[in-house]
């Protein structure tokens, strides 16, 4: 796998954006060395600095240089960009001379030519792309008229054109690179999931960079509360549970992207490979870090819905947000209990102050004395898995069309016959209920598994020190003091 595609896997794109690069690189007319990793950057938005749309910039100044130079309308465009057979420095350096001298000067004096590029005076600073660079450009220039089949051809075509009629005009260099650049953030948005979230995700991998030791990152329960604390009146941050979710897609998407064993920092997703990596510490102990579905679910759509697996809230409360984390809750156990007892007490405090239910209402609940115990979770947890294994029980038994015998037959046939409730308790059961039975069974082991997982994870809480008695009065009065500075005086 080359550099490029390993850069965009880290950054979460879709195979389509995959396709759409090795469409560009695996040509190989490029030989510029470097060029596939700098347009991997690019695309995935990774590129130095802050601004992930200079390259963009540099290519609308490109165009308007090759305008200048005798390059004209689309004609010269696609000569330039796509007719090269080989393209590396020298070649490039070679062409645009080779044009200036057939036009006998630039049709623009906004443009001149140096021994190492191309040079203009670009919002009253002095600018130069280097003829090293333009292999890069190229790249790029033809990975957005081809990207998604070629749908942006066109819309690229009249922008290119445009750009071409006044050259050495600043202002439709800068319309031409913010067009090219709106249409390119909308294909990472779509495509690649860094850039979907990119704001928090930037901001995340930046705290995690701050707090690295020995270059690794260590995304723990402690550091997502942190975060909270500090970032708070960041756009987004601002409950506990959108700060645990955005650091759960975070860490998901190390992981599927194969960054748990190295993840170059510094800015999003690493600009410099000489500027060392960053090595996420993960706790392995959760299992399978493979992508999660949420499997409660389809227990609330057709056909699982016809059968009453899950009554009420007082058997799905329970298990609704550890379900949706899956793997991630066992990972972080204390960061998900303070999301089931606190973050329900901020809703209630957002929804006193949206309805106006006045001071006296939000201050009842900054003491968060509301809230439910560690224990008490706990126990919720414990009750869960029991009805879990029943249902796993019986659900054994519409499943099995009397293959089962002796005891564990016994034990699913009772089990099935003791749940009353609608789908269960039948002494027959038709083609179809047993179709809607082995489509949950699955679902059913995986919650079942999931639960337990992080029962055990408790449990070893439970003996260490402190153990969770401590910590829910530790939490309880940090989430308190919290909550009283965000909205003390907002009633």
């Amino acid at each position: 796998m080359n550099d490029g595609v390993v850069i965009l896997n880290r950054a979460g794109a879709q195979g389509s954006v995959v396709a759409d690069y090795l469409k560009v690189v695996d040509s190989g007319r490029v030989f510029r060395r470097g060029v596939d990793e700098r347009l991997a950057r690019i695309v995935a938005g990774s590129t130095a600095g802050q601004n992930r749309d200079l390259p963009v910039l540099h290519l609308s100044l490109l165009i308007d240089a090759l305008n200048a130079a005798g390059f004209l309308g689309s004609a010269g465009r696609w000569e330039f960009f796509l007719g090269m057979e080989r393209v590396t420095k020298a070649v490039v350096q070679a062409a645009v001379s080779d044009r200036i001298k057939e036009e006998e000067d630039w049709s623009s004096s906004a443009w001149s030519q140096t021994e190492t590029g191309l040079k203009t005076v670009h919002g009253g600073e002095d600018f130069e792309i280097s003829y090293g660079y333009i292999p890069t450009l190229i790249a790029l220039f033809e990975f957005l008229v081809g990207m998604e089949d070629g749908r942006h051809f066109q819309a690229f075509d009249d922008i290119f054109e445009k750009l071409g009629r006044t050259p050495g005009d600043d202002r439709a260099i800068k319309d031409a690179s913010n067009a090219i650049a709106s249409k390119f953030r909308d294909y990472r948005t779509r495509h690649i999931e860094w850039a979907a979230k990119q704001e928090k995700f930037d901001r995340i991998s930046k705290f995690l960079d701050e707090r690295a030791e020995k270059s690794r990152w260590r995304i723990d329960d402690q550091s997502i509360f942190d975060f909270w604390i500090l970032h708070w009146e960041g756009k987004g941050f601002k409950e506990y549970r959108t700060v645990m979710t955005a650091f759960i897609d975070f860490k998901r998407l190390l992981a599927t992207s194969a960054l748990a064993m190295a993840s170059e920092t510094a800015t999003p997703l690493g600009t410099d490979k000489d500027s060392g990596e960053i090595d996420p510490e993960m706790d392995e102990r959760a299992g399978d870090f493979g992508e999660w579905s949420n499997p409660l679910s389809p227990f609330s759509e057709a056909p699982l819905n016809q059968v009453n697996f899950f009554k009420g809230e007082s058997e799905n409360a329970p298990l609704r947000e550890l379900m949706r984390l899956g793997p991630d809750a066992v990972d972080l156990p204390i960061a998900f209990l303070r999301l089931e007892a606190f973050s329900p007490i901020q809703s209630e405090i957002v929804a006193d102050l949206r309805f106006k239910r006045g001071a006296d209402a939000v201050a009842s609940r900054l003491s968060c004395s509301q809230a439910q115990t560690y224990d008490t979770l706990s126990i919720g947890y414990d009750l869960a898995a029991e009805h879990v294994e029943r249902v796993q029980r019986a659900t054994l038994h519409a499943v099995a069309d009397g293959a089962l015998e002796g005891g564990i037959a016994d034990e699913a046939e009772r089990a099935f016959r003791e749940l009353r409730r609608k789908g269960f308790g039948k002494s027959e059961i038709d083609e179809d209920a047993r179709e809607t039975f082995e489509v949950a069974a699955d679902l059913i082991v995986r919650i079942g598994a999931n639960l337990n997982a992080f029962r055990r994870r408790l449990d070893a809480l439970k003996t260490r020190d402190p153990d969770l008695n401590v910590r829910f009065t530790d939490d309880s009065k940090a989430f308190s003091n919290h909550f009283a500075t965000m909205y003390g005086d907002a009633s």
